[in-house]
C-alpha cells in the first residue's frame, strides 16, 4: 500500500499559447488592413501585443515553477526543507503548497505537542504524534502517512503500538497503584480487538492493573468516526461501568485517537460518578486542528522575515 498520488493543481496551460495567438493575428490583420497612414496605430497595438504577450509569458512559467516547487516539497521527507520548500512554492503561486508547509510544522499551528502534558478538564493528557485524516494524505510526509496506517491497523487489532503507548504513558506524572480503563467502542467485539493485546502489553510493562472488563456493554452504536455529526452521538448509551469494580481507583484513560475530547470528558465524567479518580489520558494521536489560510500564511510570512524554520 503507498500513498494517495498527490492530485495536480491544474491550470489551463494552453491559455498563454491562445491568447499569444490571437494577438498575433489580430497584430497581422492590422498590417494588411492599414497603409501608410496607420502605422501608429499598428506601432502602438503592436507594442500592447508584445506587453500582453509577454504578461502572459511571465505568468506561464511562474505557474511551471510553483509547479515544480509544489512537488518537490512533497518529496522531500526532511521536514524543515519541506517546509522551506513549500513556502518557496507559496511565494511563486500554488495555493496548494500553504497546507503542506502547515502539515510539515504542525506544532507551529496545534495548541498541542506530541509526547509533552496538556490538559483537557483538568485531566492531564498526552498523545504520541499528530494524526492527520485521510482527505489530506496527498499532502502529507511518508512519515506521517505511516503513522496514520498504524492507527489504522491499532483499530483493527492489527498493531499493538505498545512501545508508542509506553512511551506517552512514562510522559505522564508518575504514579502508584493505577488502572488502565479503556475508552468504550461503539461495540464490545470491536472493543475487545483494539484494546485486549494493548491492555496485557501495558499492564506488564506497568506493573499495573487492567480494567478492560470493567465495562459492560448494553448494545451498539454508530462509530462516531463514520458519523457525519461527531457531537449528535452519545457515546456513552451502549455501556455501564462496574461501579463496584472502579470504585476508589486511580485510572489512566488510554484511547487510540483524541479529536474534539467531549469523549474523553464524557468518560471521566462516567468514571468519576463511579467512584474512580482520572489521574490522566494517554491517546496513540491527535488529530491535527486544521487552521485557517489566512493564519497559515501570516505564520509562515512573520517565520520567514526573521528566518525562523
Amino acid at each position: 500500500m503507498k500513498p494517495l498520488t498527490p492530485h495536480s493543481h491544474k491550470c489551463n496551460n494552453h491559455v498563454p499559447k491562445l491568447l499569444s495567438a490571437v494577438l498575433s493575428l489580430v497584430v497581422l490583420v492590422l498590417v494588411l488592413r492599414y497603409d501608410i497612414k496607420g502605422e501608429p496605430l499598428i506601432l502602438i497595438l503592436s507594442l500592447t501585443s508584445a506587453v500582453i504577450l509577454l504578461f502572459f509569458t511571465l505568468f506561464y512559467w511562474r505557474f511551471k515553477a510553483s509547479e515544480a516547487l509544489f512537488y518537490y516539497s512533497l518529496s522531500l521527507p526532511d521536514m524543515p526543507d519541506r517546509a522551506k520548500v513549500s513556502m518557496q512554492a507559496v511565494w511563486a503561486g500554488n495555493p496548494k503548497a500553504i497546507w503542506v508547509y502547515a502539515f510539515s510544522c504542525p506544532d507551529v499551528f496545534d495548541a498541542y505537542r506530541p509526547l509533552t502534558v496538556f490538559r483537557i478538564a483538568d485531566i492531564n493528557c498526552v498523545f504520541f504524534d499528530y494524526y492527520f485524516p485521510s482527505r489530506f494524505h496527498n499532502l502529507i510526509s511518508y512519515s506521517q502517512w505511516q503513522f496514520a496506517r498504524t492507527i489504522y491497523y491499532f483499530k483493527e487489532g492489527k498493531d499493538v503500538c505498545g512501545p508508542m503507548f509506553v512511551r506517552a504513558c512514562r510522559v505522564l506524572p508518575p504514579a502508584s497503584d493505577f488502572t488502565f480503563m479503556f475508552m468504550p467502542c461503539s461495540s464490545e467485539r470491536r472493543y475487545y480487538v483494539r484494546f485486549s493485546a494493548l491492555s496485557d502489553y501495558l499492564t506488564h510493562c506497568f506493573q499495573a492493573e487492567s480494567g478492560i472488563d470493567f465495562i459492560i456493554y448494553t448494545g451498539t452504536r454508530e462509530s462516531k468516526h463514520t458519523s457525519s455529526s461527531r457531537s449528535d452521538i452519545d457515546s456513552s448509551s451502549n455501556y455501564i461501568i462496574n461501579a463496584e469494580a472502579v470504585s476508589g481507583r486511580n485510572v489512566i484513560i488510554v484511547d487510540d485517537l483524541l479529536t474534539t475530547g467531549e469523549s474523553l470528558k464524557d468518560y471521566a465524567r462516567n468514571l468519576t460518578s463511579a467512584g474512580a479518580t482520572v489521574l490522566g489520558a494517554v491517546f496513540l494521536g491527535k488529530t491535527f486542528s486544521l487552521p485557517s489560510r489566512h493564519t497559515v500564511f501570516l505564520k509562515m510570512f512573520f517565520r520567514s522575515l526573521f528566518r525562523v524554520r
